[in-house]
């Protein structure tokens, strides 16, 4: 009785053992194909603004959602409409899980883009100023010949060259003036950034 008594106190000791090294190697492969960001790093788009072009896109590109759609595979590409001074346009959208991401404008009557516009952290710029970013950050404390303040519906604007190139343009938020002071332009801060082809 003894020696069956152990015989089974080993065999369960040692399927309990198994049973916690399969335990950790199922975690250890769950890590491995998931990872601790996977999930994170695919709700995440990677688009950068050049001098030369937005991610893919680039002056080569037409205004037409099938040719955009092959640029921006697994993101959804569709028509849409903005408005300027109380008149309609068409744009093209690029949209991922989150919304919006860039919104492309055409020169009118044709079938060629005429800007690239990003409210989005996602889209990066290479060069100085990103989504969020302070206007001191780029320019200092004081109001740079690059900057002019926007008309229209853009009036609360400032618009400002991006140092790197005149192809990109960052729009400040939060303007109460003309000729803003040092201190209104520390607190402006980048919501827009748009590309136009040369």
């Amino acid at each position: 009785m003894g020696a069956k008594w152990r015989h089974f106190s080993k065999l369960a000791r040692f399927l309990h053992e198994m049973k916690i090294a399969l335990s950790i190697a199922s975690l250890s492969l769950l890590i491995v194909l998931t990872g601790p960001n996977r999930a994170e790093e695919q709700g995440k788009t990677s688009v950068v603004i050049t001098a030369s072009g937005v991610g893919p896109l680039n002056a080569g590109t037409p205004f037409k959602i099938s040719a955009i759609a092959k640029l921006f595979p697994g993101l959804k590409v569709a028509a849409g409409v903005d408005m300027t001074e109380g008149m309609e346009f068409p744009t093209i959208e690029v949209i991922d899980s989150r919304g919006v991401l860039l919104e492309i404008v055409p020169v009118p009557n044709q079938s060629v883009i005429y800007s690239v516009m990003t409210k989005r952290k996602e889209v990066l710029h290479r060069g100085r100023g990103q989504i969020g970013s302070s206007y001191p950050e780029i320019f200092g404390a004081k109001l740079s010949k690059a900057c002019s303040p926007g008309s229209e519906e853009m009036s609360d604007k400032l618009i400002c060259q991006a140092p790197e190139s005149d192809s990109i343009h960052l729009v400040f938020g939060g303007l109460d003036s003309t000729s803003p002071s040092p201190a209104e332009l520390k607190n402006m801060r980048i919501m827009e950034i748009y590309w136009t082809p040369k």
